[in-house]
């Protein structure tokens, strides 16, 4: 019976070659690297399936041959098993690399949304300065002069200092050296 297996297996694996070959030859990649690396996702969901199935059929000839006492012990199961079980882990193995590749696509194209934004921003900002004109001096300049009124300020000693921007502002009481004042 495993000799049977054995040659399904082996016809299985030489379809599985020949149908990744012919692929290969009908894509439009130049090497034989960076079709696997394309298509490796698809190479291991292949082969964990092609394992699942090997396993699963050892293991269930072998505990039929076992229940039917044709063998006396049943380490063919637990091989057929083992395969299994492997077969199982190429598949995960398949499916990370699949959600590895979409996250990676769906990284980029959130990078791109975020560039395409920023460019969107640089754009209204040159479109409300026409001039262009280098703002940053002039924020400079004013940082200078506040720096100066408030050495003039300490230098006088004065503690309260109130600018009334309209009229209700004169209105309002301010504290001066501890006494509210008009």
């Amino acid at each position: 019976m495993n000799t049977i297996i054995s040659i399904i297996v082996i016809i299985l694996i030489i379809i599985f070659i020949r149908y990744f070959i012919n692929d290969y030859k009908k894509s439009s990649l130049s090497s034989i690297k960076e079709y696997i690396n394309n298509n490796l996702d698809n190479i291991f969901i292949t082969l964990s399936l092609l394992f699942s199935l090997f396993g699963f059929i050892v293991m269930i000839s072998n505990l039929i041959e076992f229940i039917c006492h044709l063998i006396k012990n049943n380490s063919g199961v637990y091989n057929g098993f083992a395969i299994l079980a492997f077969g199982i882990s190429l598949f995960s193995i398949g499916e990370s690399i699949q959600q590895t590749r979409k996250s990676n696509e769906e990284t980029i194209q959130f990078k791109d949304d975020i560039n395409s934004k920023l460019d969107e921003i640089s754009n209204k900002l040159e479109s409300l300065n026409p001039l262009n004109e280098d703002l940053h001096g002039e924020i400079e300049k004013l940082k200078e002069k506040n720096q100066e009124i408030i050495g003039l300020l300490k230098e006088k000693n004065q503690t309260n200092v109130h600018i009334y921007v309209n009229e209700e502002d004169k209105n309002k009481k301010i504290r001066k050296n501890g006494e509210y004042k008009k």
